[in-house]
């Protein structure tokens, strides 16, 4: 599962990859064979970039093994994102004169506020508030 994963996330660029492990704290080596194992593997099937790892040793453990993949998304692309939303939707808007034909796209009022925090702030406010 290991090398599958690698493999699919191998020319994915923005994916970086760690490797960790917890053992009982009588385990002497660190990595254990099996973390270094499963990192050749993800290596073998083509994951060339870094792979962080890191080993725990602590009470009784038998040995858990996890390996992961992390993707940081970048305060900008969500922005790229939401441009292009209302760009479509002021398009559709401006041809129809409605936003009925996307309708189903937009978020609810409720799930909007609940986004927002407009329940914390009011509360805030009321809080606040000097009469």
């Amino acid at each position: 599962m290991a090398a599958e994963a690698a493999r699919l996330l191998a020319n994915q660029p923005e994916y970086g990859a760690w490797a960790w492990e917890v053992h009982h704290t009588a385990k002497k080596d660190a990595p254990s064979g099996t973390l270094l194992q499963l990192i050749e593997e993800m290596q073998r099937a083509g994951f060339t970039r870094r792979i962080d790892a890191s080993s725990n040793r602590a009470g009784a453990n038998p040995g858990t093994h996890e390996i992961g993949f992390d993707y940081a998304l970048c305060p900008i692309e969500p922005m790229f994102a939401m441009h292009k939303a209302v760009k479509e939707m002021m398009e559709i808007f401006m041809r129809e004169e409605s936003t009925n034909a996307v309708a189903d796209r937009l978020t609810s009022f409720e799930d909007f506020n609940k986004f927002v925090g407009l329940d914390k702030a009011v509360e805030e406010e009321a809080r606040y508030h000097i009469k």
